[in-house]
């Protein structure tokens, strides 16, 4: 049983660690990141005023707060299961069907948790209340 979960953790590991499975998660946080500002600057109202206020004043709207609570969340996950009907052996070499559109979405919302984690460090380091 003992080799047998080594033998699985490793090619978890191995799937990870490819090269195609950053350019996905580099990909997607590019996609992301591009879309959340094309969607901030066509409507303001969306974007979140700041972190340390109550929620009614840190959104302006109800769709502002859907916005940076659920649809940021999201997004990255849905473009991961899009990038699935990308016929590349570079991104999902050895990977088919549903599994394929599950790692894609594994990818996604790895990268965004990376995203916000990176974002808090760079703030605490920086000490600003700017949004990155």
């Amino acid at each position: 049983m003992r080799l047998v979960c080594y033998d699985a953790y490793m090619d978890i590991l191995d799937l990870m660690t490819r090269s195609g499975t950053y350019v996905l998660a580099i990909s997607i946080f590019v996609l992301t990141f591009f879309t959340r500002k094309v969607v901030e600057i066509s409507w303001p109202s969306l974007k979140k005023q700041a972190d340390a206020n109550s929620p009614s004043l840190t959104y302006l709207t109800a769709m502002s707060r859907w916005w940076n609570e659920v649809i940021l969340y999201a997004i990255p996950v849905l473009y991961g299961a899009v990038s699935a009907a990308i016929p590349s052996e570079l991104l999902f070499n050895g990977i088919d069907g549903g599994a394929k559109m599950l790692f894609g979405m594994c990818v996604g919302w790895f990268s965004s948790f990376l995203y916000k984690a990176v974002k808090k460090v760079m703030k605490t380091k920086l000490e600003t209340s700017e949004d990155l």
